[in-house]
Order: structure tokens, then C-alpha cells, then sequence
């Protein structure tokens, strides 16, 4: 590579997989199924990559589901500004659509559980997990081991982890505070009101813009910084980089929302809306729509940006290159590869990450912005449709990576589920339409009566919803049927051709060694029932039949 005769390495696309791939996923533009070849993606780019893509397309037909009745209490809000009687029915049509998100959020979360185990145990991941080899980035100093004395691996000191991890919390806290003084001035610059005149478009236009520039500059500093802290596997370290990234967006996404919903009411106190009074679910929602409409065009212009360039790269070095004759030379599909897009876990979490912001939104404010539902859905197909774009047409192909399941992404849905069931009862309880003229202590009741009974829905779903199905609960009952008769066949036919000359222990061993998985184990292990300490390998680092001995048959 220091001597230019190598400029690039990455694994290959094969050009009949991915135009089979294009064929039955790539255009399939159109598809409101949302169905896609998980199998094949999980043989062609890995568990991880295929992994995310059943996700995003679950949601995607879980947000369908949703948007419904979202579209349904929109068109309810609208009418009830000219029936009697309207704010009555509109309370009660919010209430239940608040209720009925709550049960959407807990069902789809446990049902996704569910056929994710499905996939690990179809895949068989859940035998290989990810290996706690060092990461490649891994720096440390050679000491003994202290599980294998005999052995000197990578250490890194302590003191100097924690030093490195106090440092990349601190800097990450100070982002953190910057953005929030950032948020602050706008509030105090671009007062949000919601008038018969309309929407100040300015300040939501500003707002967009503060929270992708903030976007922009934070996540190269939490990629610095966690290559500092110098996690040993690379599990740890895709982990810990999630963390940050997904600490910093949720304050610099929710945190003006939050202020909206439970500051502003008590300090300089809710715009006037026509129609409905002081609201202050009124003043955000253009907010929202705005900052989902931003995060839609910012992919949709990525994509774009990537093909272009992706297309100029090719173009030009075509130009370059001729022959003597004046003729191009044709380049070949490996060449073509080696401009196309590498997508790096940074990339691979900013994409998490856009997706997960907008479920939040949906579970945070859903319950008394229903509309919120409907443009989360559209973000959720345009990540899904673009991805797919990039993979098949624009992406180099990555190297396939072991993963069980989403990851720590599972345990953020979790817990912007378990967020959105409190802020559900913090906004119908001080924002609703039914409790808008209740005492503080009935809205405080009502509130604790939600976070309880969303919490009961919770465990009750768990229950009856649990993360093996009897599908899955069968597929692994055969195949443990299988390996266990394979097993036993094995076994059967190694002890009938050695059992000549061997004592009743020697057999009695032996038989147990066809739980060990063999017969070389079960000779080792015989050779202790025997007490021929004599034959018992030395515990030398190079010897070669220690580690041969394997594990301690069943009895």
C-alpha cells in the first residue's frame, strides 16, 4: 500500500447475487407489503445488516397500522371545530387513540421480540455469539493472562480506561449543555405562537438547523473519543459509541419538545390558538412536522449527493483513461466497486439513529399529536426504500458481522417505550382536552393511574406475548432432536470399532462421550477414570494434546 500497488480492499459484490437482489428487492418501490428476502440478505451481507433491515421493515407495517386511526382522529380534530359538542368528542377520541398507541407501542415491541429469537435460532447465532477476540483497534501492553498463565495477552491499564471514559463523558456533557443554551436562545429569539395568522415558519426553519449542525459537528467528536476510551472487543465498542450518539440526539431532538410541553405552560404560558385557547400541543406540532419533513429531505438528499458523486468518480476516470488509439478501456465490475459508498459502523449508526429519533417522536408525543405517526411512517419508508437503494446499487459490499438481534438499539425502543407510557400521561393530564379545567391533584391522579396501567399492559403483553413462539420453541426442539441422534450415530460407530481390548470404565466412559462430540476427548477423560496418571499431558503452553482433552463428560 506505501508503494502504490495497493489502493483499496473490500469484499466483492458478485454480480449475479446482487442483480437477483435487484430483481426481487431493489425496485421493488412500489411494494406496500413491505416484504423483503431476509434470508438472502442474511447469506449475502450478514446477520447485522440483515438484522436491521427486518427491523426497519417491521415498523414499517407496524406505522401502517398505526397511521389509520391517526389519519382517522385528525379528520375528527378538524370536523369537531364546527359540531356541538365537538371539544367533548374530541377528548374522548384523544383518550383513545392515546390509549390505543400505548397498546400499539407495547404489542409491536414484543412482537418484533419474537421474530427476532425466531431469526437467531433460524440462523443459529445464538451458539456462535460474538467473539470477545481483540478488537483490530485494540491497544494494550503484553502481559500474562490472568486466566491462562501460560499465556501473555493485550492489557490495557485501568486507571487509564477510566481516565479516557471521564474525559468522553465530560466532553459529551458539555455538547450536551451547549446545545441546550443553543435551544435556549432560540426559544428566547423566536418566541413559538400559533396565531389566526399562522405558523412562524422562521423559527422552525432555525430549529431544523440547529439540531443538524449540532448533529453534524458532535458525532466525528463521539467517533474520536471512543476510539480513546479503547474498548477491547468490538462489541463493546460499537456499544459504547451508540450510547453517546444516541445521548446527545435525544436532547438535541426532544429537548425544545420538552420545553414546549412541560416548561413553557408555567413560565411565559401557552399561545392562543383559534378554536382552542391556550394549547401548547398546538404551538409544537408544526415543530414536529417541520423537524421530521428536515430528517426526510436530509436522506433523501444524502442518497442523491452519494449517486452523483458515485457517477462523477466513474464518469471522470473513464475520461482519463484511454487508450493509445484514442478508445476507452473498459473497466471492470471490480474497478467499478472500488468507488462505491463504504458504509462504516459511524454511518451505520447515524442511519439507526434517524429512525429511532422519529419512533421517538411517535411514542413521546403520539398520544396528543396523532399526525406525528403518519410522517414517522414516511421517514421509516424512505430509510428503508433508500438503504435498499444503496445497498444494491451504490454501497461496496460489507463485511459480514455476527449480531443477536438489533443490539442495544433493542433496549432503546424499550426505554422510549416505557418513556413514551409517562409522557402519554403527562400530556393528556396537563394538555388534554378532557382534563384541560381538572384540579392539579386529578391531573396528577390521572397521570400516576396511566404510567401504572401502561405499565400493567406492559407485563400483561410480556406474558402473553413471550420471545419464543411455538414456531420457534419448535425449530429448536429439532434441531437439538437432530444434533442429539448425529451424536449418538457417531458415537455408536467410533465405540463399536474401537471397543476391542478396553476395560468396563474405558466403555462406560467412552459411552459418555457421545454427549462430548468425541471420541478423543472421551480417551483423555478414560485415561483419568483409569488413574494412569502417567499418560496425563504435561501442562506445558506447547504441548499438543492438552488442549485435546475438552470438557467434562456428563455423568
Amino acid at each position: 500500500e506505501i508503494q502504490g500497488l495497493l489502493v483499496d480492499w473490500f469484499p466483492v459484490h458478485s454480480r449475479t447475487r446482487v442483480e437477483d437482489l435487484r430483481a426481487v428487492w431493489g425496485e421493488a418501490w412500489h411494494d406496500p407489503s413491505f416484504r423483503q428476502p431476509i434470508q438472502t440478505i442474511n447469506q449475502y451481507f450478514g446477520p447485522r445488516v440483515a438484522f436491521f433491515f427486518a427491523w426497519t421493515g417491521f415498523y414499517c407495517k407496524g406505522l401502517t397500522c398505526l397511521a389509520i386511526p391517526a389519519v382517522l382522529f385528525v379528520g375528527l380534530m378538524a370536523a369537531s371545530l364546527y359540531i356541538p359538542e365537538g371539544k367533548l368528542a374530541l377528548g374522548i377520541a384523544e383518550l383513545g387513540f392515546a390509549a390505543c398507541l400505548l397498546v400499539w407501542a407495547v404489542v409491536t415491541l414484543r412482537l418484533w421480540v419474537r421474530q427476532q429469537e425466531f431469526f437467531i435460532q433460524d440462523w443459529d447465532w445464538q451458539l456462535h455469539p460474538e467473539s470477545e477476540g481483540h478488537r483490530p483497534g485494540y491497544v494494550g501492553n503484553m502481559e500474562t493472562s490472568e486466566v491462562n498463565e501460560l499465556e501473555q495477552e493485550k492489557r490495557y491499564p485501568p486507571e487509564q480506561a477510566a481516565l479516557w471514559w471521564s474525559v468522553s463523558t465530560g466532553v459529551t456533557v458539555l455538547f450536551c449543555l451547549v446545545d441546550l443554551i443553543c435551544i435556549g436562545i432560540w426559544v428566547a429569539v423566536f418566541q413559538v405562537s400559533v396565531t389566526a395568522q399562522g405558523f412562524d415558519i422562521t423559527a422552525f426553519v432555525m430549529l431544523a438547523v440547529i439540531i443538524k449542525v449540532f448533529e453534524v459537528v458532535y458525532i466525528p467528536v463521539a467517533v474520536y473519543l471512543n476510539d480513546l476510551e479503547n474498548h477491547r472487543t468490538e462489541e463493546a465498542h460499537t456499544n459504547a459509541l451508540v450510547w453517546k450518539i444516541f445521548a446527545f440526539q435525544a436532547i438535541n431532538y426532544y429537548a425544545p419538545f420538552f420545553y414546549v410541553i412541560l416548561v413553557q405552560p408555567h413560565s411565559t404560558g401557552c399561545p392562543e390558538v383559534v378554536g382552542f385557547g391556550a394549547d401548547c400541543v398546538m404551538a409544537i406540532r408544526m415543530e414536529l412536522i417541520v423537524t421530521l419533513l428536515a430528517l426526510i429531505v436530509f436522506r433523501i438528499a444524502e442518497v442523491g449527493l452519494h449517486f452523483w458523486y458515485i457517477r462523477w468518480q466513474l464518469e471522470s476516470e473513464l475520461a482519463k483513461v484511454e487508450t493509445a488509439d484514442g478508445k476507452e478501456v473498459a473497466r471492470s465490475y471490480m474497478e467499478e466497486q472500488g468507488k462505491y459508498y463504504e458504509v462504516r459502523d459511524k454511518e451505520s449508526i447515524e442511519l439507526h439513529i434517524q429512525l429511532l429519533v422519529s419512533l421517538g417522536f411517535v411514542l413521546l408525543f403520539g398520544s396528543v399529536i396523532p399526525i406525528v405517526s403518519v410522517f414517522a411512517l414516511v421517514m421509516f419508508v424512505t430509510t428503508l426504500r433508500s438503504a435498499v437503494y444503496m445497498h444494491t446499487h451504490l454501497m461496496k459490499r460489507p463485511i459480514p458481522r455476527r449480531a443477536l438481534g438489533i443490539g442495544p438499539w433493542q433496549h432503546l425502543v424499550i426505554g422510549l417505550t416505557v418513556a413514551g407510557i409517562l409522557m402519554g400521561g403527562l400530556t393528556l393530564s396537563f394538555h388534554g382536552v378532557l382534563l384541560r379545567d381538572a384540579t392539579t391533584v386529578a391531573r396528577v391522579s390521572f397521570c400516576l393511574a396511566w404510567f401504572m396501567g401502561g405499565l400493567a399492559v406492559f407485563a400483561i403483553c410480556t406474558l402473553l406475548l413471550p420471545s419464543e413462539d411455538a414456531t420457534t420453541a419448535l425449530l429448536v426442539r429439532r434441531r437439538a432432536y437432530v444434533e442429539s441422534r448425529l451424536h449418538t450415530k457417531l458415537g455408536t460407530a467410533m465405540l463399536t470399532s474401537r471397543r476391542d481390548g478396553l476395560t468396563a470404565t474405558q466403555r462406560r466412559v467412552l459411552r459418555v462421550a457421545t454427549v462430548a462430540k468425541s471420541l478423543r476427548q472421551a480417551e483423555n477423560w478414560a485415561v483419568l477414570a483409569e488413574e494412569k496418571w502417567e499418560q496425563i499431558p504435561h501442562l506445558d503452553a506447547g504441548h499438543p494434546d492438552w488442549r485435546a482433552l475438552g470438557p467434562v463428560p456428563e455423568r
